[in-house]
């Protein structure tokens, strides 16, 4: 499998025209679902009431099916008690402008990095020597105006994000380091997109199609490896697949890799997703620049699977499975690779007058 470029995020790219967001769906799509009280008017995103309230997980619910679990338990606001107004959609995206007067632009703060790889694609595909798979790295911030940030560093408006996108010819998405490296041989939990929770290697969930692609599981694979060098405990660890009703609207398969929190429940570290050609065919709408490739004489617009990391949350989960305590009290126990000191020399005050040591 071939890697060949890393882009740098800058402040430019975090802002950008309306078209992009157009033609990537993120202005018809990117929404969450909310209601306000019609007492004192506070805002809530109806599936965190509904989980906080009853225990049950909303992924995949619609808006109808929110709502009657919203009525049929009659779920008030939390803060004054008073009812709740019907939901509906919320765009997440931080809409702005640049320029002045009558020539101000439309713009939007970048709800995700993938979007500047796909534009800048006939120049990234030049500068890999038009081969294919081509994989991108970008890094940087990205914004979401979420109706109710949360539990610290988990839920935020403003966050730290990992993209890659590996470009691939569509009928060929395996790799043969999946076996070589025994990526295959790492043994999992898994919560298919049924709620059939299961256990076994990636190899027989690829085997039996539960994980259909292979570079998915590959990637799963490789982030489980990660995530346990870094020193989270791999028995919080799980995958977890996309209810249908659920999955983004740019998916066709998407796949998440969880920690189970002791203070916080589940947390989402890594989503990794069959992108197909969805990106590029809607930028070669809207802006006419071609996307296509020819490899051989076959001319196709690349898939992409895409390995999209948060910065913050395994940051969190890192020091929650890193804390430990015994007779000398509460500390942090860090891998090696990751510890901010590796020897510390203390002082030990034998009085309290400061010149004895």
């Amino acid at each position: 499998m071939r890697t060949a470029l890393r882009l740098n995020a800058r402040r430019s790219r975090q802002r950008s025209p309306k078209d992009i967001w157009v033609a990537s769906g993120h202005i018809e799509n990117f929404t969450d679902l909310i209601t306000e009280c019609t007492k004192c008017g506070e805002p809530y995103r109806a599936d965190h009431l509904i989980e906080a309230d009853l225990k049950i997980c909303c992924d995949g619910f619609n808006l109808t099916q929110i709502q009657e679990l919203l009525d049929e338990n009659d779920i008030r606001c939390p803060k004054c008690r008073g009812n709740l107004d019907k939901i509906y959609d919320y765009n997440l995206m931080f809409k702005t402008f640049v320029g002045p007067g009558k020539y101000k632009l439309e713009s939007y703060l970048r709800a995700e990095t993938a979007q500047g790889t796909f534009i800048s694609f006939r120049r990234l595909w030049e500068i890999g020597r038009r081969k294919l798979p081509l994989g991108v790295f970008q890094i940087g911030h990205s914004f979401r105006n979420e109706i109710s940030p949360r539990q610290g560093m988990i839920r935020l408006r403003e966050f730290n994000q990992c993209e890659v996108q590996f470009f691939v010819e569509p009928g060929k998405k395996e790799t043969e380091k999946f076996n070589k490296n025994k990526i295959s041989e790492i043994n999992v939990k898994i919560l298919t997109k049924d709620d059939s929770e299961i256990e076994m290697t990636l190899g027989e969930a690829y085997s039996q199609g539960i994980i259909k692609i292979q570079m998915i599981a590959y990637f799963l694979g490789i982030s489980l490896q990660l995530f346990e060098k870094i020193g989270i405990n791999p028995k919080k660890l799980r995958l977890r697949q996309h209810k249908d009703d659920e999955r983004a609207f740019y998916s066709s398969d998407t796949w998440d890799i969880e920690c189970i929190s002791e203070a916080f429940g589940r947390i989402e570290l890594v989503g990794i997703s069959d992108r197909t050609d969805y990106d590029l065919t809607s930028h070669q709408k809207l802006s006419k620049q071609d996307m296509t490739v020819n490899i051989e004489g076959n001319k196709f617009i690349p898939h992409v699977i895409e390995i999209a990391y948060g910065i913050d949350r395994p940051f969190y989960c890192v020091l929650e499975s890193s804390i430990a305590e015994d007779e000398r009290g509460i500390y942090f126990s860090f891998p090696e690779d990751v510890a901010p000191y590796k020897v510390s020399t203390a002082f030990l005050k034998r009085h309290r007058n400061f010149t004895n040591y």
